[in-house]
């Protein structure tokens, strides 16, 4: 009797192993940068990476992340070596390097920076700037075509932090600087910022992907699944949830949502 039910433990153990394997989810990995507040932080928390594991979580999908300067995670991704990255813009200089879904993240907008009392500050727009004009951006980040493509030929000198930028745009090395609204209003917490720094006109709106490697395998197969699970975390309130609450540190615990 005692073999008996040895045995009969054994192949309930055994079944319920398979039954739980054969119900555990997929896990893939998922590069992120290290310096996005709000929407990718350095600890792996943020908007953007709580709306890719909502999102594949929705398709029975598990999300690991690696945390990278966001130069590597653009290498890494265009040499094969990871299946999608986090917070990457569909813009001229990249959609030819990545594979795009149909869903993006969200959208953000950014606006060119002067000094206060500027005489830029009298122009109507970034149309009627020109190539005597020298523009401070950061190196490996997506603007938009304006910039990217810079078809007027505009002087623009790429640095490593906006910190270098606003040094060299306060001590009339250059002339504008570009920035998203979300860094810009971060910033406004540096006095030597705010005091001597104002705002003038937009750049341009981006969409913000999830984007695959063109070579990484099953890569369209897990972008697809992601689209599907994107759509789903819009339409069912899940992608307010995660907006409303996973911005900061502080409220990081509002909902199972956030990471």
């Amino acid at each position: 009797m005692k073999i008996i039910f040895v045995l009969v433990s054994l192949f309930t153990y055994l079944l319920t192993s398979m039954n739980n394997q054969a119900h555990a989810n997929e896990s893939v990995t998922v590069l992120t940068e290290n310096d996005w507040t709000p929407y990718s932080l350095p600890d792996g928390s943020g908007i953007s990476n709580s709306l890719i594991r909502a999102a594949f979580n929705k398709v029975d999908i598990d999300t690991d992340f690696i945390v990278y300067p966001f130069n590597r995670v653009l290498d890494q991704l265009k040499n094969g070596q990871a299946l999608a990255g986090v917070n990457l813009a569909k813009t001229a200089g990249q959609r030819d390097h990545y594979n795009y879904g149909q869903q993006f993240l969200f959208t953000v907008s950014s606006h060119f920076y002067v000094l206060k009392g500027s005489p830029l500050l009298k122009l109507n727009g970034k149309e009627q700037l020109d190539e005597s004009k020298t523009i401070g951006a950061i190196a490996g980040y997506d603007y938009g075509d304006f910039i990217d493509l810079n078809k007027k030929g505009l002087n623009i000198q790429r640095v490593r932090s906006h910190e270098q930028n606003i040094k060299k745009l306060i001590a009339g090395r250059i002339d504008l600087l570009v920035l998203y609204e979300e860094r810009a209003n971060q910033l406004m917490s540096d006095t030597n910022f705010s005091d001597k720094v104002v705002r003038a006109f937009p750049v341009e709106d981006v969409e913000i992907y999830t984007a695959f490697s063109k070579t990484f395998p099953k890569s369209k197969h897990y972008m697809d699944l992601f689209d599907k699970g994107l759509e789903i975390i819009k339409s069912n309130g899940d992608y307010e949830l995660i907006f409303a609450n996973c911005g900061e540190k502080t409220t990081a615990k509002a909902t199972p949502l956030c990471l």
